[in-house]
């Protein structure tokens, strides 16, 4: 985790004192989005330490998650931010989906989707796609571009665009500045922000108000 463990908990015990409450992606991506204050929270990668230490933390107080897995790495190690650290093995990510912990889709092999051809990003997304359906495992609907990086030059946009029109994806999101708006207005480049291991009670309520800040 980026965020420490004893931080972790100090960020999740202040939206349950704040009356925050989590919804599950698959409702945000169906517009099932009641009144109140409802976050959704998300992690990237599928490290084992999100089953063995965010995981506990999240179910004890009642918030659902979503991770976004790269599955040519599923039970292995990373091959990004240096190495060397553990994944989910499908057998987890299996237990972890029954318990309600939703799946997405974090690329094929955590590659850089800033300038992806539109065949090759088609490519990536099929054999995602037919990873989760061979492993028995359900696909929220929902992609994270890899790092956050997005197409931001119009011919990669476009062609992006087709490809994740005639998949089973639903919504693709980037790390941005802003809370996403519902309905979006492009649902390829939806908005999360980035919690972080310096964001105490109130860098984490100013976060949840505005969005990403930099104090």
């Amino acid at each position: 985790m980026n965020v420490p463990p004893k931080m972790f908990e100090k960020q999740l015990d202040h939206l349950v004192s704040g009356g925050w409450k989590s919804l599950s992606l698959s409702q945000v991506l169906c517009g099932h989005v009641p009144s109140g204050r409802h976050v959704v929270i998300t992690f990237d990668d599928g490290y084992q330490d999100f089953a063995d230490m965010a995981w506990p933390r999240l179910r004890a107080r009642g918030f659902s998650a979503t991770c976004f897995v790269v599955p040519s790495h599923v039970g292995r190690e990373n091959a990004w931010d240096g190495g060397g650290t553990s994944l989910m093995s499908v057998e987890t990510l299996k237990m972890l989906s029954e318990e309600g912990v939703e799946l997405g889709l974090h690329g094929w092999k955590h590659e850089d989707w800033n300038e992806l051809s539109g065949e090759d990003a088609a490519e990536m997304v099929k054999l995602g796609e037919h990873w989760f359906e061979s492993n028995g495992l359900p696909l929220n609907g929902a992609f994270a571009y890899p790092g956050g990086k997005f197409p931001r030059r119009r011919v990669y946009k476009q062609s992006l665009d087709r490809v994740f029109s005639d998949s089973t994806l639903q919504a693709a999101f980037r790390i941005g500045s802003s809370r996403a708006k519902l309905p979006p207005s492009d649902p390829w480049v939806m908005c999360r922000i980035p919690i972080e291991g310096t964001d105490g009670p109130w860098k984490l309520a100013a976060k949840l108000r505005l969005g990403k800040i930099r104090l």
